[in-house]
């Protein structure tokens, strides 16, 4: 009978131990493994909401599926509920000397990256790339980090590569798509994008993914009649997946902002922010209602939605706030205090190198356009621009280095940049402007007067009497005298 005790009780442990080392992902547990399945397929739908309960589900259901951990903590961050992301990750970690290698690499990359520790993610992308190059997981960490990185070509042809090994990989489209953008080849883009609607038809993020495209390029009424579209026929499923729904209440209040009908954009911020509530939702709400009001020029809704925003993100991720809104109040000596408290607390506040580097020099170009130091202030945004290296989310910071240029008296370089932006979005209401400013200064009136007519066309419906409208309206006056 003790024999037979003893036998039971050593094997346990073996068992255990063959259990842990099963198929990847590590779990001991089918009905784990389904719930975990169950939340990576509503992840790639972008329902982050369901895909989160199942991710907790796996993990209640065994306490000891790190993956199951890392994947809850990921969709908390993604909702802004850093304590509880932290949390999980942190329960993961606690597990890596029990469970396979590949797990335990992946684990370790995820841990990294909320660490921000971006060379030890770039070498753990390379050993699972390097140990295990056929695993799905691996391959798809690989591709963001090439994506991460900058190296968009690259990152394109990893996704193509899912695509064509895994059919059903169907967000490869959308990766595929905005990584064209980001190298400004909209055009194929688009191809992607309309792919990625045609083939998920049960989806939603494609046609916000189109939307977002369709605003870089001018598509503005085109983006508009999408959404809205969307926000009628599809009310309780955007209210559902809030990631989603904020999404495309922000994308639609921006593409109004760009016809300048900022009164209708910040009723669309006001609709959002009654209808979500996570930190996510209000913390994209704000920023979009501080960057209207800053075209505006009304620093004190800036001053109140920046009290707001401070309550829901680090000091680190809204410094630039901080330094436009002194900027605008004219105290620059208080930008100065931000910047050198910036490069202070970098490690502190945990910014990425790319991020920081944007945001200290885009800080730096504001205050030198600010005071008329247009030579530097030039120098600074290309800085910035250059450093995105991404011709999607770049181009305010290239208007504000091609005005900037034009400002220090060098005309024929500004208006060869408003042309390369006009040639992609030829409605941008900015560019438009700037150009003809700049052509009234060289005594260029045709032109000049071609641009700011095109402005009017698509400002037609615009608020009257904002900042811009009033600029291109004196560029007319002037061209009329």
């Amino acid at each position: 009978m003790k024999t037979t005790r003893h036998l039971i009780f050593l094997l346990i442990p073996v068992i255990l131990a063959s259990c842990a080392r099963s198929k990847y992902p590590a779990t001991c547990s089918e009905k784990a493994l389904q719930l975990y399945k169950n939340g990576e397929e509503y992840r790639r739908q972008l329902h982050y909401r369901d895909a989160l309960n199942n991710y907790l589900k796996a993990f209640k259901t065994d306490s000891a599926f790190a993956l199951a951990a890392v994947k809850s903590g990921q969709m908390y961050f993604s909702f802004g509920e850093n304590d509880s992301g932290r949390y999980y990750l942190e329960k993961a970690r606690q597990l890596v000397s029990s469970i396979p290698q590949l797990d335990r690499m992946v684990v370790n990359y995820y841990w990294s990256s909320f660490q921000r520790d971006e060379k030890r993610m770039s070498a753990l992308a390379d050993s699972l790339m390097l140990l295990y190059p056929e695993n799905f997981d691996a391959r798809v960490i690989n591709a963001f980090d090439k994506w991460r990185n900058l190296q968009f070509a690259e990152a394109r042809k990893l996704f193509q590569d899912l695509l064509r090994d895994y059919p059903n990989y169907i967000i490869a489209y959308n990766n595929i798509g905005y990584l064209y953008a980001r190298e400004g080849l909209f055009k194929e883009a688009v191809t992607y994008l309309e792919k990625y609607k045609r083939y998920a038809t049960n989806q939603l993020n494609p046609y916000d993914s189109l939307a977002e495209i369709y605003i870089a390029v001018g598509r503005y009424y085109e983006a508009i009649h999408m959404l809205e579209s969307l926000m009628k026929n599809h009310t309780d499923e955007l209210m559902h997946n809030e990631y989603l729904g904020a999404t495309v209440f922000i994308r639609l209040s921006i593409a109004y902002r760009k016809l300048g009908q900022y009164s209708k954009a910040l009723e669309i911020l006001n609709q959002a922010e009654q209808k979500f509530a996570s930190n996510y939702a209000l913390r994209i709400i704000y920023l979009n209602r501080f960057a209207i009001y800053r075209e505006l020029c009304q620093t004190n809704q800036m001053d109140k939605i920046l009290e707001k925003i401070k309550t829901l993100i680090p000091n680190g991720e809204y410094r630039y706030q901080s330094a436009i809104l002194a900027i605008e109040k004219g105290k620059y000596s208080q930008v100065i205090d931000i910047l050198n408290s910036f490069k202070t607390d970098k490690q502190q506040t945990h910014i990425s190198d790319h991020n920081f580097l944007i945001t200290y020099a885009a800080i730096e170009g504001e205050l030198n356009l600010k005071t008329g130091m247009y030579a530097e202030a030039s120098e600074k945004f290309k800085r910035a621009a250059d450093t995105y290296n991404d011709i999607l989310n770049s181009t305010d910071l290239r208007i504000k280095e091609y005005y900037s240029e034009g400002n220090a008296g060098n005309y024929d370089a500004a208006l060869k940049g408003f042309r390369k932006i006009i040639e992609v979005n030829p409605n941008h209401p900015h560019a438009l402007v700037y150009a003809a400013e700049f052509f009234l200064k060289t005594g260029r009136k045709s032109e000049a007067l071609s641009y700011i007519n095109y402005f009017f066309k698509t400002w037609k419906n615009a608020d009257p009497n904002t900042p811009l409208l009033r600029q291109a309206e004196s560029i007319a006056d002037a061209l009329n005298q």
